[in-house]
């Protein structure tokens, strides 16, 4: 039995819900034979987290999650209560979602095999240090949800061999599951609404703001539309706030923490990503899995999932007010939306499975914990299903 301990921080968000409730869920099915045959469980995960709001939010149902709490606010500080636990509960393996919990598990045991899961290329460069102050030789991985963040943390100076990509599972049966047109009801949205959401969180430099004055624009000759702004944050106030002011509150849908964003990304009908940088792309993948068509900016995260009038559309990075007009544009034409959306579910389904994301850190941890190199025998599932696209948005930058 491998004991798997997951400790959450207070960066904890959305994908981490998904992905740690992905492995809590199957990876105990995951199983082998003993001496004699028959099946036995492999796996047995817990949960700890350094906040208490990321402690009652991220793991659904009745989940036990140990808190263990950073005195001052200080990482490190934590280490003692954590080392306890490690201890009695004979943890074989951490899974760290955050880089304060992989610097706290650090500090707590730096000979029990860590894995830190990352989703976010923006790495700055203190997080950079920590990054090379914690990592070893051996049983030390840096899980990357994309291309981009393996490459932004080999820029950084990190090893290579210890950046392994496992693409995020985006989960049919959850979308299919959803309710559609009871969550359209409960959200105040019509049968004949045209439906525009963007990712969770909102931040100013997420693209919301774009996606808002694109709505706001096409709602001039298509009264039907709206966008939906998950989640709470402050842009997403703010926006809120904007829509008041521009008197276009009814375009509007902000339903806070009331619905999770798995289940409202099956009730839209695009979804637009128009950041002026990088940023974190699972919602990407939860969109084309629902078959929604994607809008984004061409920087390399969005680039390297969607291919120009292949799979999505986009759009050369530009100030928001003047990407706003050229996405409201881009809203037009519905034939062509129509005709991206089959591509897109056929390649969800091939790279984000979330058999595969559940199975390739099963062999993650089987590596950890015998020394061997973290990647050995984990192919990135994008590598056979599509070209890299960081050309084109090389292409797009250089083009206009």
């Amino acid at each position: 039995m491998i004991r798997v301990l997951h400790l959450f921080d207070s960066a904890a968000d959305w994908q981490q819900r998904i992905g740690a409730t992905q492995l809590f869920d199957r990876l105990p099915l995951t199983s082998r034979c003993d001496v004699k045959g028959r099946p036995a469980g492999r796996f047995e995960c817990q949960a700890g987290a350094m906040d208490g709001a990321v402690r009652r939010s991220i793991l659904p149902g009745k989940r036990r999650v140990r808190l263990f709490p950073r005195p001052f606010g200080i990482d490190f500080l934590t280490a003692p209560a954590l080392r306890r636990h490690l201890a009695r509960e004979r943890i074989d393996v951490i899974h760290a979602w955050g880089i304060a919990a992989a610097v706290a598990a650090s500090a707590a045991a730096p000979t029990v095999p860590l894995a830190l899961e990352l989703f976010d290329p923006n790495i700055s460069e203190r997080q950079a240090r920590q990054l090379r102050s914690i990592h070893r030789p051996a049983g030390f991985a840096l899980v990357c949800s994309t291309q981009t963040i393996r490459r932004r943390l080999i820029e950084q100076g990190l090893d290579p061999d210890l950046a392994v990509v496992i693409r995020p599972g985006a989960d049919f049966a959850v979308i299919n599951a959803a309710g559609k047109r009871k969550l359209r009801e409960r959200l105040r949205l019509s049968d004949r609404d045209r439906v525009i959401i963007t990712p969770e969180p909102a931040t100013r430099d997420g693209g919301q703001f774009a996606a808002y004055w694109a709505t706001g624009v096409r709602s001039f000759v298509e009264p039907g539309v709206r966008l939906i702004v998950p989640g709470t944050s402050p842009e997403q106030a703010r926006i809120a706030r904007l829509a008041r002011q521009h008197r276009l509150e009814h375009l509007l849908r902000c339903p806070g923490d009331a619905f999770a964003f798995e289940e409202l990304i099956a009730v839209a009908d695009a979804m637009i990503v128009a950041p002026p940088g990088d940023v974190a792309t699972t919602a990407i993948a939860w969109a084309m899995a629902a078959g929604v068509p994607v809008l984004g900016t061409a920087v390399y995260a969005i680039a390297e999932l969607i291919a120009d009038r292949q799979n999505g559309l986009l759009v050369k990075p530009d100030a928001p007010r003047r990407l706003g007009l050229r996405l409201a544009a881009m809203l037009e034409d519905r034939e062509l939306l129509s005709k991206l959306q089959e591509p897109a579910r056929g390649q969800a389904y091939t790279v984000f499975s979330v058999r595969s994301y559940v199975d390739r850190h099963a062999r993650l941890y089987d590596n950890l914990i015998s020394g061997t190199a973290p990647g050995e025998g984990i192919i990135d599932s994008a590598l056979n299903a599509q070209r890299p696209t960081s050309e084109s948005a090389g292409a797009y930058r250089r083009s206009g």
